[in-house]
C-alpha cells in the first residue's frame, strides 16, 4: 500500500516525517480535506490571521502529489439590491 505524507501548513509548518499506509490517491484527497477541516474546526477563531491554510500531500519520495487550501479574502459591502 502506498504511503502518503500530510504536511500542514496553518501559520505553523509541520511535516509529516512517518506518513501512513492509505489504499490510493482518492482515499489520500479525502483524509486531507477531512484533516483541513479538523484543523479549522479546532484552531478557527486564529484562521485568516496567518494567511492561507493548505494541506501538502507527498508520496515517499518527497514528490507532491496534491494540495488541499484554504483561504480567506475579505471583500468590501455590495449590497444585494443593486
Amino acid at each position: 500500500m502506498p504511503i502518503y505524507h500530510f504536511d500542514t501548513f496553518n501559520g505553523e509548518e509541520i511535516h509529516d516525517l512517518k506518513g501512513i499506509d492509505i489504499e490510493n490517491i482518492g482515499d489520500a484527497k479525502t483524509m486531507a480535506v477531512r484533516y483541513l477541516g479538523e484543523l479549522l474546526r479546532e484552531k478557527a477563531e486564529g484562521f485568516g490571521d496567518t494567511g492561507d491554510w493548505r494541506v501538502e500531500v507527498k508520496d515517499d519520495t518527497g514528490s507532491i502529489l496534491f494540495c488541499v487550501n484554504l483561504s480567506l479574502k475579505i471583500v468590501p459591502p455590495v449590497s444585494s439590491m443593486q
